[in-house]
C-alpha cells in the first residue's frame, strides 16, 4: 500500500535538495548581476529554504518517511521556495 523508503532513497533526496539550493544560489547571483538594480532579498536568500528543510531536517529525522509523506513535504518546500522567488518586496 505505502512504499517505505530506505536511507539510500533519503540520501538521494537530500542530494537533490542540495543541487536545487546550488541552482537557486547561482540563479539569484546571475539575476542580481543583470537586473539593473532591481533586487529582492527574498529571492537572493531563497536557496536557504531547500537547504535547511531539504537537507538538515531530513537528516535529523529518526523515522524513515513513506512516499506520501515525502511527496507532501516536497510540495511544501517547493511552494515556499517558489513563493520566495516571486516575492516582490
Amino acid at each position: 500500500m505505502f512504499l517505505i523508503l530506505s536511507t539510500l532513497d533519503i540520501n538521494i533526496i537530500r542530494k537533490k535538495y542540495l543541487y536545487f539550493s546550488i541552482f537557486l544560489l547561482v540563479f539569484s547571483i546571475i539575476y542580481e548581476t543583470f537586473s539593473h538594480g532591481v533586487i529582492s532579498n527574498y529571492m537572493i536568500l531563497s536557496f536557504i529554504i531547500p537547504l535547511i528543510f531539504g537537507n538538515i531536517i531530513l537528516k535529523l529525522l529518526k523515522k524513515i518517511p513513506n512516499t506520501i509523506e515525502i511527496n507532501l513535504y516536497t510540495a511544501g518546500i517547493t511552494t515556499l521556495t517558489i513563493g520566495s522567488v516571486i516575492k516582490v518586496c
